[in-house]
């Protein structure tokens, strides 16, 4: 097994907003810390519900799903929860 540290304020997880995430391995903290859990049908009812949010999200979501698919031995790392 592997280990690598999370900084402080990132993201963990953020792959399961814009596609379709399998986790793999677990999470522990060794110091006190903060998690937010984001309901992904709210997360999407509340982004549906502001048209420039909706095209600005729906951008992002395309663009950071290519980026997932596209991740791949040589020419990228595989994708983690991690980045």
């Amino acid at each position: 097994p592997s280990e690598e540290e999370v900084l402080k304020d990132a993201w963990l997880c953020e792959s399961t907003l814009w596609c379709h995430w399998t986790h793999v391995g677990t999470a522990e903290a060794v110091t006190p810390c903060k998690v937010v859990v984001i309901s992904a049908d709210r997360f999407v009812e509340n982004v549906q519900a502001h048209g420039q949010i909706k095209i600005l999200a729906a951008e992002y979501g395309r663009q950071y799903h290519r980026r997932i698919i596209s991740a791949r031995p040589p020419y990228a790392s595989w994708p983690s929860d991690l980045r």
